[in-house]
């Protein structure tokens, strides 16, 4: 029999509330998100009970008629939660090809691969958007068209299910419709007594005795809107995974009840204001202002938001509000424009992908994001003694390279005595990060023509002259023919190696690890796409190998996007911005430099790991060792 069991949005071949306690330190990813996702940020325990649905799809805008009930509003949510105001598309298209990917459940079939994905899409956008009643009159339809004969002796009629004409099991329908079981269960039974359109729900209008009142859900509101224009802090965009609505966040030094005991003092002497409860304060604004959140203590926000925020509270003419106010947006909508550019490119990277599966031959396009996460200290024991807080434990660094397009990242594992300088030393510097991308780059087998890579904007790691000469030389080689190197904003800089990291680190946080291979286990075994490279590769100095044939970029740091072109030799084009209608070209290779010089150079010279010195390896030894089992060799030794 088919399960009718929710579907809900996964992230590595994992549902999503089992990558919802990511690393708290790398990502705000599913919800960012999701997150996308990564829970409700008010902080509100109570507030992950509500239902799937109503979390997955947001909540409505208050409503105003007087008919409104708190029966109709669990009804809603009963039937999928679809929100009303604008439908997102991208989020339904999201859905589906979630659907398509994972199956309805059937054993040996999905039958979400025999529904056109298109019409797929037109039809749930118009039951996201439609009312109600639209929406179960042309179920209750579609169910009639599906009603069978009774069998000999049966109690029951069954029914045969169908969307656009495809022949598909009950799970498919529900999900197809935003349906729970009990909803399709309540339409059947109309439908097998005969009637054509539902009936109208038994408090239609007129309000329910406990429900709240319109003129209270309008207050708290407009109160919880009022505060986060003051206090809050916007986001340029909405969490991967979840609809779009992009949230404000409070700060973390609030909690919900001190925000309900500000609302009632508010209310001041007024005898006529109703007592509002702080449930009924917590429930209307789950549903009419889950955009507004607080903050996690561990969420990192942009420097600079922060800044411009503190800037407007404390501003003292007018004049100087409208111009904070003025860069304050503008750099929301840059961060907003960058973040809309990066999932572009992973889209089209993934449908490259796809396409080059099924006909077999190498992707058009691929997409590559890199970062360093924060380092693994060992040993590591889920029951870890008090004393090891205070111990510089022994470090493994772990940079990551995710490959959006083959949903696959290999985090690259090295501990301080492989660094290139001693005692982990240089370990995040410039001809560490491109000899570790120069290693995945050649030995990545389906590498397409046109490269893309995302990084953050560290200007140490990623966005400096050695990581630019780099890309410009591997079109002068051969290597590529198009690249583009993207920086995302300072403070906005969330993606999806990120995410990767956060299911590595929850693996890491439930493992007992002494040795590297015992880090190199657990990490394999994080989640699927996650695979541990240990230390193979070669270092080299590419950085004064470059200096021999290009020239520094000056203001390298206030452009966010470069391009190369193979047919066009040591040429670099630069913006500040995605958007940003002017383009700097500028010519990288020296003056009587020719590309033929550069490929008779061949490759830099190798570096040699520096080591770990006698002084911390004595310290190891003595206040480290003891706290592993004697049984293991420490990877120091």
């Amino acid at each position: 029999m088919t399960s009718t069991r929710r579907r809900s949005i996964s992230f590595c071949g994992l549902p999503l509330e089992d990558a919802q306690q990511l690393a708290e330190d790398d990502l705000d990813f599913f919800g960012s998100d999701a997150s996308a996702s990564s829970g409700d940020e008010s902080g509100s325990d109570e507030a992950r009970q509500e239902p799937a649905a109503k979390r997955l799809y947001g909540a409505g805008e208050v409503d105003s008629q007087d008919e409104s009930s708190e029966e109709e509003d669990e009804e809603e949510s009963d039937d999928g939660g679809a929100a009303e105001g604008d439908a997102d598309r991208g989020y339904i298209a999201a859905k589906i090809r979630d659907f398509r990917s994972i199956g309805c459940g059937c054993s040996g079939k999905n039958h979400y691969l025999d529904i056109p994905p298109n019409s797929l899409e037109e039809m749930m956008l118009s039951l996201q958007t439609g009312t109600k009643k639209d929406k179960k009159t042309f179920i209750m339809g579609e169910l009639s068209a599906g009603l069978r004969k009774p069998a000999p002796g049966a109690r029951r009629r069954s029914f045969l299910y169908r969307v656009l004409g495809q022949e598909v099991c009950r799970e498919a329908f529900q999900e197809a419709h935003y349906l729970s079981h009990h909803t399709l269960r309540t339409l059947q039974e109309f439908v097998e007594a005969g009637r054509t359109f539902p009936p109208p729900h038994k408090l239609s209008g007129r309000a329910a005795k406990h429900a709240v009142p319109v003129e209270v859900k309008r207050d708290v509101t407009a109160f919880i809107k009022n505060y986060a224009v003051s206090h809050g802090m916007p986001q340029p965009a909405a969490p991967r995974g979840a609809r779009n609505m992009p949230p404000t966040y409070l700060p973390a030094t609030l909690t919900v009840t001190e925000l309900h005991k500000l609302y009632c003092d508010s209310r001041g002497d007024d005898t006529d204001a109703v007592s509002v409860s702080y449930y009924t304060f917590r429930r209307v604004w789950l549903a009419s202002a889950a955009d507004v959140k607080i903050m996690k203590r561990r969420t990192d926000v942009c420097d600079r938001c922060d800044k411009l925020r503190e800037k407007m509270r404390t501003a003292k003419t007018e004049e100087g509000l409208s111009a904070t106010t003025k860069g304050f947006e503008e750099h929301l909508q840059i961060a907003g424009e960058e973040r809309t550019y990066y999932n572009d490119i992973i889209s089209l990277a993934k449908d490259a992908a796809a396409e080059a599966a099924e006909e077999n031959t190498k992707p058009a396009k691929t997409h590559l994001t890199f970062d360093f996460a924060q380092q693994i200290e060992l040993p590591f024991h889920t029951r870890q003694v008090g004393p090891l807080y205070f111990k510089s434990r022994f470090k493994v660094q772990l940079f990551g390279i995710c490959n959006e397009g083959a949903h696959h990242q290999r985090n690259y594992l090295f501990h301080e005595g492989q660094c290139i300088g001693e005692d982990g030393k240089k370990a995040h510097g410039p001809n560490a990060v491109v000899s570790m991308v120069d290693h995945y780059l050649s030995e990545l087998r389906d590498l397409a023509d046109d490269l893309h890579l995302h990084a953050d904007n560290c200007v140490g790691q990623n966005k400096n002259r050695t990581v630019i000469a780099y890309l410009v030389w591997r079109t002068l080689t051969g290597k590529s023919s198009d690249v583009e190197l993207s920086f995302m904003s300072v403070g906005h800089t969330r993606c999806t190696v990120d995410g990767y990291f956060g299911l590595l680190k929850k693996k890491v946080r439930n493992s007992d690890l002494d040795t590297v291979e015992q880090l190199i286990t657990a990490v394999d075994a994080s989640c699927q796409p996650n695979e541990a490279q240990d230390f193979s590769w070669l270092w080299r100095e590419w950085d004064a190998f470059f200096d021999k044939f290009f020239r520094p970029i000056r203001g390298i740091t206030k452009y966010h996007h470069f391009r190369i072109q193979n047919n066009r030799p040591g040429l670099v084009n630069m913006k500040a911005s995605v958007n940003d209608s002017t383009e700097i070209e500028i010519q990288l290779l020296k003056e009587n430099v020719t590309v033929a010089q550069v490929i008779e150079a061949g490759l830099p010279r190798h570096l040699q790991p520096g080591g770990i010195s006698d002084q911390r390896r004595a310290y190891l030894a003595k206040e480290i060792r003891h706290h592993m089992p004697e049984d293991i060799t420490p990877p120091w030794e």
